[in-house]
């Protein structure tokens, strides 16, 4: 069995953990009519040690035609830890890690890859034969970054020196997916992502500091002071934001509830969620319209201290607080509003992501196009909801069309091919080609037969995982004959230039 190396500190907070769990924290069941994956944890949060612990059950069924002599689980806490090391020249003294495996009451092997931590395999001692199902008890572990890009603690209001957020995403052992043949573990990247899953249902017991706000994935409910319960159904992954220094507006979207959390003190911050809420307002308006119904009750944006524009997670969505930076009074009407703009272009990007990767899935390292590609379309859709001139959103299509940073052929360049292939093209090819194809697409086949393939797309795939030929399969009848729209699968898709 692997022990990870821990701290006394550690092993104290592990024992507490263990009894915590054990006396106040009673996981309940496995409820009917749940997903064939599910997570049932208790969280609990140290704040001043910066720590995590999780006792959890994991409820898993073979979906494959293979026998499963063990299941993989990816800790990505373990390559979030090593990410933080390179960004710093002091010695951080972070783990990550499964402490103990059960099923039935059996201890289980855990073997940690030699090559990446984060791909974590659990023997069974029995296959696990198609179609069959068990439970899989964990006791995890981890320290959190300071400034984690992706989890991690830090304040969103700095000069007040008082405040701290933690932004857990990714923050529990996930279970891999299985597919032909293999379990899925592709590399950790920073600037993309690869956090392939199947959706799940989660029944989450949290334990945080009296008096810290927690918007969530799902469902948040405090039972007690700083005694959190957590709901999500039919979700990928979950994400927890917690923090003592969060304020929110709130308000009504179609039934939705939608939450806009931001930073307490400086009014640019509250101009901020107040703006974002806005936006998913109309947002949702318009993705509803475009693909069919948000399927969740409720809808979160926080603002987070996050180095890059947004992050998505099911059911919520961080927004750098980098844009209230410019929205003061003191700031020039010209430079405030060409940021406003890009804050409502955020806001709308990440809230497509409830759409194409939290509700239709797919491998977002091998074919992140399928996400990231929607989305940035999604945000002409946003525009055009709000009255953008058609010209200007074709404006900006033309130009992503020739986007490009390291090929020298622009045509050459696919967007429905691996993080690893496009590297440095990886951003130019996903986030602004792929646009580009799904907007001239709509063009060729015009609004009304695109978005009948739209709803389409979103109705067969939701709640499952899709592929290139997936998307190929539905529009492919709408395309016809149409030699336009033949040119443009061609032109930028692979897979459809080897089917062709």
């Amino acid at each position: 069995m692997y022990t990870p190396r821990f701290s006394a500190r550690r092993a104290l907070f592990g024992a507490a953990l263990f009894l915590f769990a054990a006396l106040f924290f009673l996981i309940p069941a496995r409820a009917e009519g749940e997903t064939d994956l599910s997570y049932a944890m208790d969280v609990w949060l140290d704040a001043q040690s910066a720590s995590l612990g999780v006792e959890m059950r994991v409820t898993v069924t073979n979906d494959s035609t293979d026998p499963w002599e063990e299941l993989c689980f990816r800790d990505f806490m373990a390559s979030v830890i090593a990410e933080a090391r390179t960004r710093t020249d002091e010695a951080l003294d972070l783990q990550s890690g499964i402490l103990s495996a059960s099923c039935a009451g059996a201890a289980l092997d855990v073997r940690v890859d030699a090559a990446d931590a984060s791909i974590v395999h659990v023997a069974l001692k029995t296959p696990l034969a198609s179609g069959e199902s068990c439970e899989i008890a964990l006791s995890y572990a981890a320290d959190l970054p300071e400034g984690g890009l992706r989890c991690g603690y830090f304040p969103l209001n700095a000069e007040s020196g008082e405040g701290r957020t933690f932004e857990l995403a990714q923050f529990y052992p996930m279970l891999a997916v299985y597919e032909n043949g293999e379990w899925v573990a592709d590399p950790y990247i920073v600037d993309g992502e690869c956090f392939y899953s199947r959706c799940a249902d989660y029944d989450i017991r949290l334990r945080v500091p009296e008096g810290d706000t927690v918007a969530a994935s799902g469902e948040e409910t405090e039972e007690a002071p700083g005694q959190w319960r957590i709901r999500a159904e039919r979700m990928r992954d979950v994400t927890i934001v917690i923090s003592n220094e969060l304020d929110a507006v709130s308000a009504d979207a179609g039934g939705v509830a939608v939450n806009s959390y931001y930073a307490r003190g400086d009014e640019t911050h509250r101009l901020q969620g107040e703006r974002s809420l806005l936006v998913a307002q109309k947002a949702l308006e318009a993705f509803t319209a475009a693909y069919g119904p948000y399927p969740y009750a409720e809808l979160d944006i926080v603002e987070s201290n996050y180095e890059f524009g947004g992050m998505e997670a099911p059911g919520l969505v961080r927004i750098s607080q980098m844009y209230s930076w410019f929205l003061g009074g003191d700031v020039d009407a010209a430079e405030r509003a060409e940021w406003e703009e890009k804050l409502a272009g955020t806001v709308a990007h990440e809230i497509a992501h409830q759409w194409f990767y939290a509700v239709v899935g797919n491998n977002q390292y091998r074919e992140a196009w399928l996400d990231e590609s929607f989305a940035a379309y999604s945000e002409q859709v946003y525009w055009r909801a709000v009255g953008k001139d058609e010209s200007d959103i074709a404006a900006q299509m033309d130009a992503f069309a020739k986007a490009v940073n390291e090929s020298e052929n622009v045509s050459d360049l696919c967007v429905d091919c691996s993080y690893g292939e496009l590297k440095g093209d990886y951003t130019p090819a996903v986030y602004e080609r792929g646009a580009a194809f799904l907007y001239r697409l709509e063009q060729a086949l015009g609004q009304e037969a695109f978005g009948a393939a739209m709803h389409e797309y979103y109705a067969a795939f939701a709640f499952k995982e899709a592929a290139t030929q997936d998307f190929l399969a539905v529009f492919g009848p709408y395309a016809g004959e149409n030699k336009d729209v033949q040119a443009l699968l061609t032109a930028y898709l692979r897979a459809a230039r080897e089917t062709a």
